[in-house]
């Protein structure tokens, strides 16, 4: 049994791919070897490190890389007969659980995609109340573990029904004491999603953990496990790990407790501190290669203040090159980066982060966001790759020239075009799959501009450019309406009409793993975190100043912390001039 500890840039993720590299020129076999992630980011992450690194590469041929899994998908190989929980199968219910369930098979709906693998989760900022509920559910399982013994009168003892346990997390868990709900909402809510999986067969990101842990459930063993970001996990998915570990010769935990920042979904780091270790078999990292010594000396301030901890040290590159400032406004960044800059700008919460993304809209900056409601938070897209914005506007393009673009492209851009450049009476027929052309729908159909305006109706002019031919809709608080957002594209696409950006905008948690040249972290904490900050309660006090310690880490050369007014109630202490220039 191995730790792997580093901090920030220190290189855990190289560390672990090499150990990898030399287990498998060793003679090691794929299928003997397991890494898991805690996440599909970090998944993807260590997939392309692998296979980009060109001595690994030798050696982390495309099957080998089917050794690395997120911990859901090593238990949903696991489990047969089962449907994906998925964005449809969640429409679906959310339309089913306002009726009466005995209504339910007069509601069945057949448009489920069954070729959507990617499990979906909820959140109460697109699914109101009901996203709170489902949320405690989850926490509730993550929190508890699967059929572990629960604290009750200073007693620990086995409760074997689900919904009991929930209760008695929701009562002892002081964050819901004035909650907008109450048990007979979380009984309705959870007895029939627990109705409708069973009914549909379908399992979601809990359950593919929880059934893995049945006892007829066998993991086969292996002779190498590595755990990247383990400090991530909670004590559902710590259960897992140590189900593998039971059939395993060598298993490596690598993370970095300063940066467990996941408590809100049940992840603990004190299980990863505590995991039993030798000594001898615990290894630091000493060297961070991404933090400038004007960067670490702030880095190393904030972490000085999370009172519970492994102690990992490392040191910086004394010789390298950065910087660490205040800004008390946005502004004056508008003449010193563009849309291709490399720049993280993060927040504590996303709502916050929406300073940012004004900031961008202003001075017509693209940059990219984790739209959590249409992409599940799987990937950073910017607005244009958005609702086809960027396909159309080079298909476009693509006609003007003289090329050709597909029948379905056609079709896609038929609904965002400005009103009167088609046919009177015919843009309906175009719309509808059941009245347009059927070969429209053949991939292998491409059509010229005079395709279009002389078999399907299009009256446009072909030297037109694209902003007086398409039109975009949005419902975004960004934007006053929908001429204000086409007012943005068409002035980011005068500055760069190749539609790229290096700038990210996000909470600091949808950027943990990240680096740029430039990071900006918001000094606004929000309400929330602030009163959780200052709860007198340990644990939750560490969480935010490790959030604090994410954000600040990501930075390669620069850090800035946008500060506001001295008016802003709720700076987080720690990102203050008084504390980090003390």
């Amino acid at each position: 049994r191995y730790k792997i500890l580093g901090g920030p840039g220190c290189g855990k993720t190289t560390e672990i791919l090499k150990m990898l590299k030399r287990n498998f020129e060793a003679g090691l076999h794929f299928d003997q070897a397991l890494m898991i992630g805690f996440a599909k980011a970090t998944v993807e992450n260590l997939k392309d490190r692998a296979q980009e690194d060109k001595t690994l590469s030798l050696f982390f041929t495309e099957k080998q890389a089917e050794s690395i899994k997120t911990i859901h998908k090593f238990c949903k190989d696991h489990l047969a007969g089962y449907e994906i929980f998925n964005e449809t199968a969640k429409k679906i219910f959310k339309k089913q659980i306002k009726t009466d369930p005995d209504n339910w098979p007069k509601l069945e709906d057949t448009n489920y995609d069954g070729t959507d693998l990617v499990a979906v989760g909820w959140t109460e900022e697109h699914d109101k109340k009901f996203g709170a509920i489902m949320n405690l559910i989850g926490l509730a399982k993550h929190s508890l573990g699967f059929k572990k013994a629960v604290k009750i009168n200073n007693e620990y003892k086995i409760v074997t029904d689900p919904l009991q346990r929930i209760f008695h997390f929701y009562d002892e868990d002081p964050s819901y004491q004035s909650a907008r709900f109450k048990r007979p909402e979380i009984s309705y809510v959870y007895k029939n999603f627990t109705k409708f999986k069973d009914h549909y067969q379908m399992i979601d990101f809990d359950d593919m953990l929880e059934k893995s842990l049945a006892k007829n459930i066998e993991f086969k063993p292996y002779k190498l496990v590595l755990v990247d970001e383990a400090q991530d996990l909670s004590k559902l998915e710590w259960q897992v790990i140590s189900k593998i570990a039971r059939n395993t010769e060598e298993l490596v935990l690598v993370g970095d407790d300063d940066q467990s920042i996941y408590g809100w979904k049940g992840s603990d780091a004190r299980i990863f501190q505590k995991w039993p270790c030798k000594k001898e078999c615990v290894r630091s990292l000493p060297k961070t290669y991404r933090l400038p010594p004007a960067v670490y000396r702030v880095v190393m301030r904030i972490q000085g203040e999370i009172q519970h901890r492994l102690g990992t040290k490392f040191e910086c590159d004394p010789n390298k090159e950065g910087s660490f400032g205040f800004i008390d406004s946005l502004r004056v960044l508008a003449n010193s980066i563009n849309s291709k800059s490399d720049v993280i700008m993060c927040a504590r919460t996303n709502a916050i982060a929406q300073k940012f993304k004004q900031f961008c809209i202003d001075y017509g900056l693209i940059f990219k966001e984790k739209n959590y409601a249409h992409d599940r938070g799987t990937s950073f897209r910017t607005i244009f790759d958005q609702e086809d914005r960027k396909e159309l506007i080079k298909a476009w393009d693509t006609l003007k020239s003289g090329g050709v673009i597909q029948g379905k492209q056609y079709l896609k851009m038929v609904k965002k075009l400005q009103p009167g450049l088609i046919e009177y009476g015919k843009k309906g027929a175009l719309e509808h799959a059941d009245t347009q052309p059927p070969e429209l729908q053949d991939p292998d159909l491409y059509l010229s501009f005079e395709d279009i305006r002389d078999k399907y109706y299009f009256q446009g002019d072909k030297n037109s450019e694209w902003f007086e031919i398409l039109k975009f809709e949005t419902d975004s608080v960004l934007f006053r309406d929908n001429n204000h957002l086409n007012e943005y594209l068409r002035t980011c696409w005068e500055r760069d009409p190749e539609l790229e950006s290096n700038i990210k905008i996000a909470p600091i948690h949808s950027v943990k793993g990240m680096e740029a040249d430039l990071v900006i972290v918001d000094s606004n904490w929000g309400p929330n975190s602030i009163k959780s900050y200052n709860s007198g309660d340990r644990k939750k006090e560490d969480e935010e100043t490790r959030v604090a310690y994410v954000g600040t880490s990501r930075a390669k050369k620069h850090l800035i912390i946008y500060e506001h007014s001295m008016k802003v109630k709720n700076r987080f202490p720690l990102l203050t001039h008084e504390f980090l220039e003390q």
